[in-house]
């Protein structure tokens, strides 16, 4: 018999898309993977994972790459339980132990990879491909493949004696453009932590992706979120729509200061960049994304004083006049924030803002004395 030893619901999206992954151990102690649909709605995109493996297989092993093997049993997928170093976190070893070129080496050489794997018939926008990731503007000759996993990002990739693409989910049987696959794995690598920006000197270019490229990818990706969504609205957004005094409800992982992007229509958590927070101070910069208008600042996870000793974008002072801080006030540069999972909401970001600097001191409830707590909300300056 097998037990549950770690289950996740990926249910903020459409009850098309939402799905369960557990993951099971038996009396051996050895271990499965089990995705499930949440809603009946769901089964069908759950099902077509099996007959793609094969397909992908095809694709990836002439380029040293495998696909993590599926079948379906009792209404569910099972995939084999993999135990390696994902290429992420062997990225982020090799930066901590100062080997910026040997992890650089190994990004492009899995990147060189993913283009071979991608780039083998010309792209044309289709009715399908609309319906996904929108309209197409850009101008030139674009490759791509039979059938295209947008989701090759570093993370599911398994450093097995194959590497092993762990997600396939999201495959389209449908032309995508390569270079919108190789921008997502270097975006949701490079953009997510200020320390791995150094390994994307030029990278962006190597694989000829413009500045105009990045910005239909971009929109592209946003496409791609709201129709992955449908109608519903993540847990992080129900703020907007409840009213004043509400807040995001979300835990952030101990010890980093999370960034959130706004481009008019509220805060997601696949837009966002988190900052580390060493020994109680966060020092660091993110890059403002194309089209963001605002930016949400999360000092952590508990109630806590913030004292910001540089909060800028580019080199002009961040305007905190009217920014929102639930159970929070200010006095000039301090901040005393009484509520679990605080945050600063609605800084405006200045007309061509590159990038975000933040240096902050962030003190526990107990030790933060500029600053009085009120049983009564106050408001904000």
């Amino acid at each position: 018999m097998k037990k549950v030893i770690y289950t996740r619901f990926s249910n903020e999206r459409s009850r098309a898309f939402s799905i369960r992954t557990a993951i099971l151990e038996d009396e051996n102690g050895q271990r499965f993977v089990r995705k499930s649909a949440c809603w009946t709605e769901g089964e069908k995109h759950l099902a077509r994972m099996v007959p793609l493996q094969d397909t992908l297989d095809e694709l990836y092993r002439p380029c040293g790459l495998c696909c993590n093997r599926c079948h379906e049993e009792d209404g569910a997928v099972w995939f084999e339980y993999l135990t390696a170093e994902t290429l992420e976190e062997c990225l982020d070893r090799l930066l901590a132990e100062g080997k910026t070129e040997e992890a650089r080496a190994k990004l492009i050489d899995y990147l060189d990879r993913v283009q071979k794997i991608v780039s083998r018939e010309p792209f044309t926008v289709t009715p399908a491909f609309t319906k996904v990731f929108g309209s197409f503007t850009e101008t030139g000759s674009f490759l791509s493949a039979p059938v295209t996993n947008i989701d090759m990002v570093c993370q599911n990739v398994m450093l097995t004696e194959t590497p092993t693409l762990l997600d396939h989910e999201w495959s389209f049987p449908f032309p995508v453009p390569a270079p919108y696959v190789l921008f997502r794995i270097l975006h949701y690598y490079l953009e997510t932590l200020d320390s791995r920006r150094k390994l994307g000197d030029g990278l962006y270019e190597r694989y000829g992706i413009t500045e105009p490229l990045k910005k239909q990818f971009l929109r592209m990706e946003r496409c791609f979120q709201r129709y992955m969504r449908g109608g519903v609205t993540p847990l992080g957004e129900l703020y907007r729509d409840l009213g004043a005094g509400t807040a995001v409800v979300q835990a952030l992982p101990p010890g980093s200061l999370q960034v959130y992007f706004s481009y008019g229509t509220g805060y997601r958590e696949e837009d966002s960049a988190r900052i580390p927070i060493k020994d109680r101070e966060v020092r660091g910069s993110v890059g403002i994304p194309e089209g963001c208008t605002a930016v949400r600042v999360d000092p952590g996870d508990e109630p806590c004083t913030v004292k910001i000793r540089q909060l800028s974008f580019d080199d002009k002072k961040a305007d905190l006049s009217h920014a929102k801080i639930p159970a929070g006030v200010r006095m000039g540069n301090d901040i005393r924030i009484r509520k679990a999972d605080p945050g600063i909401f609605d800084i405006p970001v200045p007309s061509g803002a590159k990038r975000l600097r933040v240096h902050m001191e962030i003190l526990p409830k107990s030790e933060g004395s500029i600053l009085p707590f009120h049983r009564k909300e106050r408001k904000s300056e």
